[in-house]
């Protein structure tokens, strides 16, 4: 009781434990039990005994602790029958056998042969500035800025600054790019590090996207 009244937060809040060297709370805090443990001990130190879990003869505070301080009524849970749901270990049914072929859900299809990959940026522009991407392929002007291939801001809104453009790769592709912001005066600010990295996946799918945010 005296740690709770010298460590427990100005608010009221207890923790579940303080520390022994230094009543530092510890573990989990505003847990209803440790509130409810707090107020029962101060009840029962006032005298204030009330019912406990239904058991009408412990109204009083013993004078000592025993297991019998508190009597209660006891029955002995039935046995019943096993669940048929749960075999025990000793009655293990021997296993099915499936007669006939199983059936096959699963189903084949064609590599793609051409992946149209979306990339999507969420890049914050003003009047004039186009989002663009750059990177270590032919198909993204192999790190030449000039070659940098433009992205659409279609979708551009104010609370979704969204650049995209989608461009075909073989599947396998790893590709290594990065987004930049070209002025109409053709200054290039580049977005920092780390360069993207992405493999093209080679598998059924045709398409696939690449969501990014532009990294200041």
């Amino acid at each position: 009781m005296n740690v709770v009244a010298t460590y427990a937060q100005s608010n009221g809040s207890l923790s579940e434990q303080f520390s022994r060297s230094n009543g530092q709370p510890l573990s989990a805090y505003d847990l209803t039990w440790s509130y409810a443990a707090f107020l029962t001990a101060a009840a029962r130190r006032a005298g204030v005994v009330p019912y406990s879990w239904g058991e009408p003869t412990a109204s009083s505070v013993p004078s000592f602790c025993s297991a019998t301080s508190a009597i209660g009524t006891y029955s002995t849970a039935p046995t019943g029958a096993f669940p048929t749901s749960q075999t025990p270990v000793s009655g293990v049914p021997p296993p099915t056998t499936t007669v006939g072929s199983p059936t096959s859900t699963a189903t084949s299809c064609s590599v793609a042969t051409s992946v149209a990959v979306t990339f999507n940026v969420l890049a914050t522009t003003v009047v004039g500035q186009s989002i663009k991407i750059v990177g270590d392929v032919a198909s993204l002007g192999s790190w030449n800025t000039a070659n940098a291939i433009a992205l659409s801001a279609s979708g551009y809104t104010s609370s979704n600054p969204l650049w995209s453009i989608t461009i075909a790769f073989a599947p396998g592709t790893a590709i290594t790019y990065k987004y930049i912001n070209v002025a109409s005066s053709g200054a290039v600010t580049w977005e920092k590090d780390p360069n993207h990295t992405f493999v093209v996946p080679a598998s059924c799918a045709t398409t696939v996207t690449v969501n990014s945010s532009w990294q200041s």
